[in-house]
């Protein structure tokens, strides 16, 4: 526009650029389209190819709060419950097909972010 206004020449080439915060291709009116996920899958799918064969593992290191927290939780009452009929017999399905299987758990040091972010939140304070 100052360009324009001070009688130079404009060059067309900067009016073929999106001039807005957002692009105009992805949003209506400032804001973001909204998009679903499972709508892209139709159009991945034709451009792979699916693998039937599992690849050959030698170790596994899975995380223990992820094992507990997505494991079943039947009748179990107590942990002790919890661990002979639901973990242990997981880890020993995974032993089938790995020579080793370590579980690493999280360790919320004092000093560190996670500690204070978790102390934070047993506090009811978010």
């Amino acid at each position: 526009m100052l360009a324009g206004q001070a009688g130079r020449d404009i060059n067309e080439e900067i009016f073929a650029h999106e001039n807005g915060e957002l692009p105009l291709t992805l949003s209506s009116q400032g804001q973001m389209h909204k998009g679903a996920k499972s709508k892209i899958v139709n159009c991945l799918e034709s451009k792979i190819s699916v693998i039937t064969a599992s690849p050959t593992v030698d170790f596994i290191i899975p995380d223990g709060a992820f094992i507990v927290q997505t494991l079943r939780h039947g009748t179990d009452s107590t942990f002790d419950e919890y661990t002979d009929y639901v973990i242990l017999p997981y880890i020993l399905s995974c032993l089938g097909s790995v020579s080793r299987f370590d579980v690493v758990w999280d360790i919320y040091k004092s000093d560190s972010l996670k500690y204070t972010a978790r102390e934070k939140r047993d506090g009811g304070i978010r």
